[in-house]
């Protein structure tokens, strides 16, 4: 009798192990041992400028884990083996690991209710038969999202114009995304998972107030707690909003071309653009939705006064405005002289067309008889009297440029 109860009791402490999954092998040549030891970090980030280490342990009463467990995966991720730890360890040796390579430690913090609230994983593990393997040191960081970013708890949203985005989590493969019309989630509208930190929802109704929160999850499904709960106010559909860029732009008198940006609130917001005037072309994008962009030109200006304009688009104003030509001036010739018996002269006139121009000549004895005044190119004629004293001299001013006349004395 007393044999049988020592044959049971062997039997019971050879299955105990520290807990874990009963499904494997014991045979020595076909599986082996991984030990560990758990780096305890305080962010779910590592990048995180807060994030400290906290190793070894961790006060797991105040953390509200109970139990570690190292879950074995083949790098297939197909499922090996299991095995529990208490919180306050802080390392491990988990045993009858199938032997192979490239097996990957996945360490889970629980709570007494089974909320995982931990996480790590290491890769790339050999486990040789018979043998304790070192996977060395797993970073563990707390598995939950900890912040919901986007829309802020309690605001109004217009229907089919935002997105839900959240904290990152260090170790998690993807995230589940709940949205309910009930606080306690009793049903769901949307259940969904991602690989990003945003999701755009789809299917809400306007005048309609919802939940959400997110769960991180890893490549084996093991699932964190739900995050907080924050709502959102589902409105109608927004009116349609544009702004442009730039609002102005300046050009040569030679011309040229130009963009205008344009950026709507929605791409279902359509607009036009239009110019006005008859110097300034649009060339593409007279009409548009959503996003988009106004090419125009803009001819020469033969001018010498400058000018502007506005091209509306999308109800918005973009200003041209454009140089005058630089007017230049020369005359020829810049001098003439006459005998006393008087006679005419003229002066001719060089300047771009629009360059305004004037003459005067400021003495009795000269009458300018036609050119006192041009544009571009022309020709001044004028008169001198007889001179009946001695000689004389005076100046015509053309176009700001001085014409002297001479006449002898009288014979």
């Amino acid at each position: 009798m007393f044999y049988l109860f020592y044959i049971f009791m062997i039997f019971l402490i050879s299955g105990c192990g520290g807990g874990g999954d009963d499904n494997f092998s014991s045979d020595p040549s076909e599986t082996g041992s991984a030990s560990f030891t758990i780096e305890w970090h305080d962010t779910p980030v590592v990048g995180a400028a807060e994030n400290t280490i906290i190793t070894p342990t961790i006060d797991c009463e105040a953390a509200g884990v109970s139990t570690i467990i190292c879950e074995v995966y083949d790098g297939s991720n197909t499922y090996l083996i299991s095995q529990d730890f208490t919180c306050s360890d802080g390392q491990g040796t988990t045993n009858n690991v199938p032997v192979g390579t490239n097996r990957e430690l996945v360490i889970l913090g629980e709570d007494g209710d089974g909320n995982i609230l931990y996480h790590g994983i290491a890769t790339g593990i050999t486990v040789t038969a018979g043998q304790i393997n070192d996977a060395g040191t797993i970073d563990t960081h707390p598995f939950f999202v900890s912040d919901l970013l986007s829309p802020a708890d309690g605001s109004e949203v217009a229907i089919d114009e935002f997105s839900l985005n959240w904290d990152r989590v260090e170790t998690a493969y993807e995230y589940r995304i709940q949205v309910s019309e009930d606080i306690n989630f009793v049903s769901t509208i949307i259940n969904d998972t991602t690989s990003n930190t945003s999701y755009t929802p789809s299917g809400l109704l306007a005048s309609t107030t919802y939940y959400w929160k997110v769960f991180a999850r890893d490549i084996h499904a093991n699932q964190s707690v739900g995050s907080a709960v924050k709502s959102f106010t589902v409105v109608p559909e927004g009116p349609c909003t544009y702004s442009i860029s730039p609002t102005s732009r300046s050009f040569s008198s030679g011309g040229g071309a130009g963009s205008i940006s344009v950026t709507s609130s929605k791409s279902t917001c359509n607009w036009t653009a239009s110019e006005g005037v008859g110097w300034i072309s649009i060339t593409s994008g007279s009409s548009g939705s959503g996003n988009g962009t106004v090419t125009y030109s803009v001819s020469n200006n033969t001018s010498s006064n400058s000018r502007s304009a506005t091209i509306t688009v999308a109800g918005k104003s973009h200003t041209v405005t454009q140089a005058g030509i630089q007017c230049t001036y020369s005359i020829s010739p810049t001098s003439r002289s006459f005998p006393s018996g008087g006679g005419t002269g003229t002066v001719s006139v060089t300047a771009p067309s629009g360059c305004s121009w004037a003459a005067s000549e400021g003495v009795k004895w000269i009458s300018i008889t036609s050119g006192s005044s041009g544009s571009g190119n022309g020709t001044v004629t004028y008169s001198v009297s007889a001179n009946k004293k001695n000689s004389r001299s005076a100046t015509i001013t053309v176009a700001g440029k001085s014409h002297t006349v001479t006449q002898d004395a009288k014979q």
